[in-house]
């Protein structure tokens, strides 16, 4: 058991880890490899594990003062929230960021090399393949898709029939582009585990964020932090990542984009009505 005078996270006995905060909320996450919790997407999970903490710290230090009213316990908490809302916002953008990053890996991974200019040889072996392919009948095409579903033996015609211009039918080209997958993930294992164990942390500590998110919002006055005021201080960051992070308190890009133009209504120069 990992303790501090913040949190408390624990291993269950099933794997899952238990996080426990001063101010009583308790986040449950997936079990997860150790590596895992040290990539990128893990690191920006912990990051906001430990901004909550250090925000219901600091916001009790307040409540417990006896010399401030009311509203200078408002007052004085509203910067500590700011900021929080900040790191949770930034660290859900660090996880798009490298969950984009990982996709783009995964491209490459997977991509169907091009024909390159002047490459003739490549070009009749393709040719040769796709006539060969119209000639089969309905039985002949499915014992061919067998075979290719099957195993990697066949690459060289999956790489002519993705390369056509000419569109098959979607059975087809999903069994076909499948079987391509496995055979580039095949020839490259270690990128290929990286990927996936990436994409799986990052799906990891999304979830993991929407809790600290949603722990958060019960910490705070909801009449003082309604969601259009934590939308319009992620929106208005001056930090594009911060302002990438909006989803970790539920927003969509449909909120974000009706509040933008709520927003640019009032600017100078906005449309008013009657005008």
């Amino acid at each position: 058991m990992k303790q501090n005078i913040k949190t408390t996270e624990s291993v269950q006995i099933d794997g899952s880890i238990e996080i426990r905060f001063a101010g009583g909320n308790v986040i449950r996450q997936a079990p997860i490899a150790t590596v895992d919790r040290q990539n990128a997407a893990g690191v920006a999970f912990s990051v906001s594990v430990d901004a909550l903490s250090e925000f219901q710290a600091e916001q009790s230090k307040v409540e417990r003062d006896d010399e401030l009213a009311t509203l200078g316990k408002t007052r004085r908490i509203e910067p500590l929230a700011l900021n929080c809302i900040d790191q949770l916002a930034n660290s859900y953008g660090a996880v798009v960021a490298f969950d984009a990053h990982l996709n783009k890996r995964d491209d490459v991974l997977l991509a169907v090399p091009q024909l390159l200019p002047g490459d003739v040889a490549n070009v009749s072996v393709d040719q040769e393949v796709r006539q060969w392919w119209r000639g089969l009948d309905i039985h002949g095409r499915a014992d061919v898709m067998r075979r290719i579903d099957a195993g990697p033996e066949l690459a060289r015609i999956e790489l002519a029939l993705l390369r056509s211009p000419i569109a098959l039918a979607d059975a087809e080209i999903a069994v076909i582009r499948a079987s391509w997958d496995r055979g580039r993930r095949a020839e490259n294992p270690k990128e290929a585990v990286d990927i996936a164990a990436g994409l799986a942390s990052c799906a990891w500590a999304k979830r993991g964020l929407v809790q600290v998110a949603a722990a958060f919002r019960t910490s705070v006055d909801q009449h003082v932090w309604p969601d259009r005021r934590i939308l319009g201080h992620i929106v208005n960051s001056p930090n594009q990542q911060v302002q990438a992070g909006f989803a970790v308190f539920g927003f969509d890009v449909l909120t974000v984009a009706e509040y933008r133009r709520q927003q640019a209504q009032t600017g100078i120069g906005a449309y008013q009505a009657n005008s």
